[in-house]
């Protein structure tokens, strides 16, 4: 085995003995520097950077024993021979514990101390090898995590698109429950992200279907709670949430959405229902719909029916919802949900009135367009189209649009 590239340092307090190793290992084809003390060992590791140490037990200041904990410290790939005139087993094994590889003794058999010095080199090479062989498994590994995860996300958003698709439908009959839908939908995702939850797209459509259950009930309660209702009509309403649980837990594809959905009326202090859930039982996805949802709610009161484009007016919405963290909603969430107002407060995006005849291609529409009617055209965010202009200038003479048009400037 060639030597030529290999580098030991010989760290003894006898300068006579260290030169006497240097010229040997030197005529073995070695790269061979000497250190007279431990300090001096120190330094050496780090400039010359050796493969192999023959380390003198018995030194001044920093004896050899102290020295070789901290060379494993800055080096742990070092091999590190020890050479004492003290036979003391104990001293062996204390050694070998701390990541030695042998111990040979004074005086020196210059053959044996040779041949440690190559079966130390060669266990280097060894473990060197096993390293990099596991650091390119490893490495590999975590090539093929990012790739499924980056397939899973595509996947994920695909799936996504596809099941919140009959809510583009169900728009064209009832655009309010739609758009109230959508902002759930894309500020629940946007705090689970934030939040850095593992399925960002089940929140977001747990969040698509979370009022999937009003569907089944009377059109006069579509609107929300009212204190004017009788106690029937009270004690169904409280019922939506399994009401929707029933009817996503029936579709393969939205099964694991039934308990989010369940758990969305919760309060943290357990006042909530339907099984009044306290703190950290309630799922994390859930607690997030909650807040989203009220935060929609209350924008809507105000006329703040593109919270995509308003967030930055959510600031007295958020005091309103301050109020109660801790009894209804988790404060973790509603700071999150702060922390996204703050972010958007001055990128508000500006939106103009125009005429029909105005409008063009890749115009964004900052409103719904509605008709006298009550028919949804197109949602808020829709990029116009030769199509779309066509479509609501053929509708529009037909049953014409009271909601004007407005698109972001």
């Amino acid at each position: 085995m060639s030597n030529l590239y290999s580098k030991i340092l010989i760290v003894d307090d006898e300068v006579e003995v260290c030169e006497a190793l240097k010229e040997f290992f030197i005529d073995c084809q070695f790269k061979v520097e000497t250190a007279n003390d431990g300090e001096d060992a120190l330094q050496k590791v780090d400039a010359f950077e050796p493969h192999c140490i023959l380390l003198d037990i018995k030194m001044p200041y920093l004896n050899g024993i102290e020295a070789l904990g901290m060379i494993k410290l800055r080096n742990k790939d070092v091999e590190i021979i020890m050479v004492t005139a003290v036979a003391d087993i104990k001293i062996a094994e204390d050694c070998m514990r701390k990541g030695a590889f042998g111990f040979v003794p004074k005086p020196v058999d210059l053959d044996y101390l040779l041949k440690e010095v190559n079966s130390a080199l060669e266990r280097r090479k060894i473990n060197l090898e096993k390293q990099k062989t596991e650091k390119k498994e490893l490495d590999h590994l975590k090539e093929e995590s990012l790739r499924f995860q980056k397939q899973n996300k595509v996947l994920n958003r695909d799936l996504y698109l596809a099941l919140k698709f009959p809510f583009r439908l169900l728009a064209f009959n009832n655009p309010d429950f739609y758009c109230h839908c959508d902002n759930v939908a894309w500020l629940a995702k946007e705090i689970a992200d934030r939040m850095q939850l593992q399925f960002v797209w089940r929140t977001a459509l747990s969040a698509y279907y979370h009022d999937v259950g009003k569907l089944s009930l009377p059109n006069d309660m579509w609107e929300g709670f009212s204190d004017k209702w009788g106690a029937d009509k009270k004690r169904l309403y409280r019922y939506i949430p399994i009401l929707s649980q029933e009817i996503v837990q029936s579709q393969a594809e939205l099964g694991s959405l039934g308990s989010i959905i369940r758990h969305q009326c919760e309060n943290v202090d357990g006042s909530g229902y339907p099984d009044g859930l306290v703190g950290d039982k309630i799922p994390l996805e859930s607690r997030i719909i909650a807040v989203a949802n009220v935060f929609d709610e209350i924008m809507a009161m105000g006329g703040r029916r593109n919270i995509q484009q308003n967030m930055h007016e959510g600031g007295k919405v958020l005091d309103v919802i301050n109020k109660d963290v801790g009894k209804k909603y988790d404060a973790s969430v509603v700071q999150v949900l702060a922390s996204i107002i703050q972010s958007l407060r001055y990128k508000s995006t500006r939106e103009m009135e125009v005429a029909l005849k105005d409008l063009i291609p890749e115009m964004v529409l900052a409103r719904d367009v509605i008709t006298q009617g009550g028919k949804l055209i197109l949602p808020h965010n829709t990029v116009l189209s030769v199509t779309t202009i066509n479509k609501i200038i053929l509708i529009n003479k037909i049953d014409p649009v009271s909601s004007g048009f407005y698109v972001f400037s």
